[in-house]
C-alpha cells in the first residue's frame, strides 16, 4: 500500500492541482496489518519544515513514523501491546517549557 498527504483543507491550495507529497512505501510489522489506517497526524502544518514527522496509526498495534524532510525517507514501525492503545488516535502537540494549573 503506498499512502500520500494532500492538503485538501489548505485555502490557497490549488482545486485543479494540488500539493501530493508522496511517502515512501508502508512496512507491515509481524503479526499486524497496514490495510486499515485509523488515524494520521502531522507534527507541522508544513510538509517544508525540517522537523516534519507523519504518524500513521492502523487497526491493531502498530505506529509508523516518518520524517518527511529526509534525502530518502522511510518509516519507523512500533508495535505497541497496550489494548489502550487500539482506540486511542494520534496527535502531536507542542512542547511547553512549564505547564500552568
Amino acid at each position: 500500500m503506498s499512502l500520500r498527504l494532500q492538503d485538501d483543507l489548505n485555502p490557497v491550495a490549488s482545486a485543479t492541482d494540488p500539493k501530493r507529497i508522496p511517502l515512501p512505501p508502508l512496512v507491515t510489522l509481524p503479526g499486524c496489518q497496514t490495510q486499515i489506517v485509523t488515524n494520521v497526524s502531522m507534527s507541522s502544518s508544513s510538509s517544508e519544515d525540517e522537523d516534519c514527522v507523519v504518524a500513521v496509526k492502523f487497526l491493531g498495534p502498530q505506529l509508523s513514523f516518518c520524517r518527511l524532510a529526509q534525502s530518502n525517507p522511510e518509516w519507523i514501525n512500533m508495535r505497541i501491546e497496550n489494548p489502550c492503545f487500539f482506540s486511542s488516535r494520534v496527535t502531536f502537540a507542542e512542547k511547553y517549557d512549564m505547564l500552568e494549573h
